[in-house]
């Protein structure tokens, strides 16, 4: 578990501008990462509730965003995604301890390590139902088809105004950590390796 001192924490605040309270996820441009069901989804979650959280993206441009949310009829919706570019992974344990929820609804992974990370920092998590996430995630996460926006903005709706889930998720998700040990999480990462390159 990574217990972060808070005055570190402002200052990652500080450096990168960011929400008190904000929905975090790792966007990229690769297919699998599934970025434009998770922009209409927070469209959705958006159009459903009058008070929101803002959404923090790392690594996906601005202008891709725009360009999701016009389609969908909500680019005034740009001014409350917090885009980011990259951030090292140095740095990534104090954003998921800022982050209220992490939102990694992939549609495909082969292990899913930024699951446990979040997790490890006491940050909810909703994941995809699919692949490996399911598996990694137990019963510590909130499970959701990643192809249906709605069922997506639904749950984070649930997790977001059911405060006792809320709280028993952190508590499991960092119970859930420890049944991962390093050299257990070097094998599945050197599986994934040898997935990739074979």
């Amino acid at each position: 578990e990574y217990k972060q001192h808070s005055t570190i924490l402002e200052q990652i605040q500080q450096k990168y501008n960011l929400p008190d309270q904000f929905i975090l996820f790792l966007g990229n441009t690769a297919p699998k990462k599934n970025t434009k069901r998770v922009i209409q989804s927070y469209a959705l979650y958006c159009d459903q509730n009058k008070e929101h959280l803002p959404l923090v993206v790392l690594d996906f441009p601005k202008e891709k965003i725009y360009s999701i949310l016009k389609e969908v009829g909500k680019e005034q919706l740009i001014n409350q995604i917090y885009c980011l570019g990259y951030i090292s992974r140095s740095n990534m344990p104090y954003l998921y301890n800022r982050a209220t929820i992490f939102l990694y609804p992939s549609l495909r992974e082969s292990f899913g390590m930024p699951i446990l990370e979040a997790m490890a920092c006491g940050t909810p998590v909703i994941t995809s139902n699919t692949s490996a996430m399911p598996e990694i995630a137990g019963d510590a996460a909130i499970l959701t088809n990643p192809e249906n926006k709605e069922e997506m903005a639904s749950h984070i709706n649930r997790l977001l105004s059911d405060s006792s889930l809320y709280s028993s998720l952190k508590k499991r998700g960092i119970s859930r950590t420890k049944d991962f040990s390093w050299s257990k999480t070097a094998k599945n990462i050197l599986d994934t390796y040898k997935e990739i390159f074979s």
